[in-house]
C-alpha cells in the first residue's frame, strides 16, 4: 500500500500547487508545469527515503551505491522497455496529428473521450507492474508452476477488470461526458471514440499485461518487437492507407482495437515461447 499512499500525497500536493501557482501568482501553464515537477520531485524523495529505511530487510544504501557496476542486466531489460514506451508514444503523436486535421468539435470530443478512458488505464497499468514483479520472483525461484498460474490469473482478471468498466463507461457515456462538457455535439462525437475504445478495453488490458509477463521472464526484446510491428507498423500503415483514403475519424479509431488484439495475440504466443524456453 505504500506506493499508493505516496502517490495520493504527491497528487494532493500537485493539486494544491496548481491552485496556488495559477490563482495566487497567475502563472497559468508555467505554474501547472512547475507544480507537476515539484510534486514528482516530492514523490521521488519520499520513495527514496522509504527504500533507504534502515528497518527494511532489503534496503538501498546510498553510501555503497555505484552507478555502472553490474548494470548490464538492468540495461538489458530497461533499454528495450524504454524504447517500447517511446515507440508507443511516437505512434500516439502521429495519430494525434491526423486527428487534429479534423474540425474543432472532433478534436474536443477526442480529448473528452481520452480523459474519461484514463479512469480504466490505471487498472491495467497496476496489474502490469505487479505481473512483472511476481513472475520475475517466481522465475528466479524456478517455480514455473506459479509463473504459469500467475500468467493465466492475471490475464483473466485484467480482461474483465477493464472490459466490464469499459462497457459501463460506453453505456452511460453521455452521463460521464456531461461532467466535462455540456455541448451535445461534442458528447455525441465523444461517444464514437468511446465505442471503439471502451467496448474493447479488455484487449488493451491484455496487450499491456502480457508485455509485463514476458519482461518478468527476463526478456524485454520480444515485447519491443511486437510493439514495433503491431502498434507502430500495422497501425500507421492502416492510418496512412485505409484511414487516409476513407477520411473518417472512425477509421482512425478502429485501428486501436485491431492493434490491441494483434499485440495481445502475438504477446501470448511470445510468452508461451519464452516460458518453454526457460522452463526446459
Amino acid at each position: 500500500y505504500t506506493p499508493f499512499i505516496l502517490q495520493i500525497i504527491s497528487q494532493a500536493v500537485n493539486i494544491i500547487l496548481n491552485l496556488f501557482f495559477v490563482i495566487v501568482f497567475d502563472l497559468n501553464i508555467f505554474g501547472v508545469a512547475v507544480a507537476t515537477v515539484l510534486s514528482q520531485l516530492l514523490l521521488f524523495l519520499m520513495t527514496l527515503r522509504k527504500v533507504c529505511d534502515k528497518g527494511r530487510e532489503v534496503r538501498l544504501n546510498l553510501h555503497t551505491l555505484t552507478l555502472f557496476d553490474h548494470m548490464g542486466p538492468v540495461w538489458k531489460l530497461g533499454i528495450p522497455a524504454a524504447l517500447e514506451g517511446a515507440a508507443l508514444n511516437l505512434s500516439g503523436v502521429i495519430i494525434a496529428v491526423f486527428i487534429n486535421r479534423f474540425d474543432s468539435l472532433v478534436i474536443a470530443a477526442n480529448t473528452v473521450g481520452q480523459t474519461i478512458e484514463g479512469l480504466i488505464v490505471v487498472a491495467f497499468v497496476g496489474f502490469e507492474n505487479a505481473a512483472v514483479v511476481f513472475i520475475a520472483r517466481n522465475y528466479g525461484c524456478k517455480d514455473f508452476a506459479r509463473v504459469k498460474k500467475a500468467f493465466f490469473v492475471t490475464m483473466i482478471t485484467v480482461f474483465f477488470l477493464t472490459e466490464i468498466p469499459g462497457l459501463i463507461l460506453y453505456r452511460y457515456n453521455h452521463f460521464f461526458t456531461a461532467f466535462i462538457t455540456k455541448d451535445p455535439q461534442i458528447q455525441d462525437l465523444a461517444s464514437v471514440r468511446m465505442f471503439y475504445m471502451c467496448c474493447f478495453f479488455g484487449l488493451c488490458g491484455l496487450m499491456n499485461v502480457v508485455s509485463g509477463c514476458i519482461r518478468g521472464l527476463g526478456d524485454a526484446r520480444l515485447p519491443l518487437y511486437i510493439s514495433l510491428f503491431s502498434s507502430v507498423g500495422v497501425r500507421l500503415t492502416w492510418i496512412l492507407t485505409l484511414a487516409r483514403k476513407a477520411g473518417t475519424i472512425d477509421m482512425i479509431y478502429v485501428s486501436f482495437p485491431i492493434c490491441w488484439f494483434l499485440c495481445a495475440f502475438l504477446g501470448t504466443l511470445a510468452f508461451v515461447y519464452r516460458y518453454r524456453q526457460v522452463s526446459t
